[in-house]
């Protein structure tokens, strides 16, 4: 055990949700989204994408832009080098969220 470790008392399982990636200190996380009803995971591709519940990822991005209607997100639009690559569009019914779609 590293000597940092033993002075900040380190549990196994802090130890085990801390990693290295490609050298830089890294906590593992599990992401999840509540669609109403259930806690669903959120699902990585092999490229470290985002997969929608339709598996389609995000493409590469370098800005969101994000509209709203009456207090509520209705779009996010994704950009690349100002050239919309993707746009997700969530729909509400009395004031739940009641779909998403990516295009």
């Amino acid at each position: 055990m590293a000597q940092s470790e033993k002075s900040l008392g380190a549990t196994q399982i802090e130890k085990a949700e801390h990693i290295e990636v490609n050298g830089t200190p890294a906590k593992r996380v599990l992401m999840s989204g509540f669609d109403g009803t259930n806690i669903n995971d959120v699902n990585i591709d092999s490229n470290g994408a985002i997969l929608t519940s339709q598996g389609m990822p995000i493409p590469e991005h370098d800005e969101r832009v994000l509209a709203y209607t009456s207090g509520d997100l209705t779009s996010v639009t994704y950009k690349k080098d100002g050239v919309a690559v993707a746009t997700k569009t969530l729909t509400y019914t009395d004031g739940n969220l009641t779909g998403v779609v990516v295009a």
